[in-house]
């Protein structure tokens, strides 16, 4: 992605529209791209605003069952509730259910827990321990 797209990048720099203000092509474009992308304290405050994946980052959550037309469990999953597709179902769900269905035609998934506003860690948890249920 280019640096000037990055909404995060502009948003610590207090610039609405980047690519306008800098292009890419001069070299103050070229200076905030070496500027982002390098070792600095605002790319790492850009860092840690973009990983989900973290443990300590707060997350809309959801667990998901899987299962086969017979019933049988097949998988547990997390998946973040904000990101959803046209029909208003998690994506992480619905590419999940699809990858079921390659081998188990007629798997369906299906929303189990609403776990609302937490952390990837205790996303994490909680799907553990549903899992060993």
């Amino acid at each position: 992605m280019p640096i000037e797209d990055n909404k995060h990048v502009s948003a610590a720099l207090g610039v609405l529209d980047i690519a306008t203000a800098i292009p890419s092509s001069g070299p103050a474009g070229s200076l905030l791209a070496k500027v982002a992308g390098g070792k600095s304290p605002a790319n790492e405050i850009i860092k840690s605003t973009i990983n989900k994946n973290s443990n300590d980052t707060i997350g809309n959550f959801i667990l998901y069952e899987i299962k086969a037309e017979d019933g049988l469990l097949l998988k547990v999953g997390k998946a973040d509730a904000n990101r959803t597709t046209a029909l208003g179902d998690p994506v992480r769900m619905k590419h999940s259910e699809r990858k079921a269905q390659k081998i188990h035609p007629g798997a369906t998934a299906e929303k189990v827990q609403d776990l609302g506003s937490v952390t990837t860690k205790q996303a994490k948890e909680a799907e553990a321990a549903r899992v060993r249920d």
